[in-house]
């Protein structure tokens, strides 16, 4: 039977190897840490007085427990950006994979475990960039024209 150190003995060199090809892809990216973030697409109706105030208090409450109701109830739920914290998320994932499919092929050779743990790390990170990014492109920046509309300004 494994125990947690056993776990440790035996990812401990993927996963910090694959932590380093996150990390390449990461910067690669940017050059800078990105902490996670929150979107909120809450809409805020005019209303005045304790009451108005409270309610809207109440709504936004509903909204993020996921009962939308008046103008929020066809808006975009909330979004979670992890971040650098996600990255990190990614590159202990595809450490653990890589070891999986490292042992599962027979291999000895520890240079080929190192190398195949910084690829699936840089791999991993990259294809989430890709997915991410495409998300983002066709949900938010919609969202943001759209909203860039409604004030007033020109969003060319």
């Amino acid at each position: 039977m494994y125990t947690f150190s056993d776990l440790i003995k035996d990812f401990w060199v993927p996963v910090m190897f694959s932590l380093i090809g996150a990390l390449i892809g990461h910067f690669k990216r940017g050059n800078m840490i990105e902490f996670p973030s929150v979107m909120i697409d809450f809409v805020v109706e005019d209303k005045r007085g304790f009451k108005g105030k409270f309610l809207i208090f109440f709504q936004f409450f509903l909204y993020l427990i996921g009962i939308k109701t008046g103008a929020n109830k066809y808006s975009e739920s909330l979004v979670l950006y992890p971040g650098f914290f996600g990255d990190l998320l990614i590159g202990v994932g595809t450490g653990i994979v890589a070891k999986c499919a490292f042992e599962i092929s027979g291999a000895n050779n520890n240079f080929s475990l190192i190398l195949t743990s910084t690829l699936a790390g840089y791999a991993g990170l990259t294809y989430i960039q890709k997915w991410e990014s495409n998300y983002m492109t066709d949900n938010v920046g919609d969202k943001m024209k759209e909203a860039d509309v409604e004030n007033g300004k020109n969003s060319e």
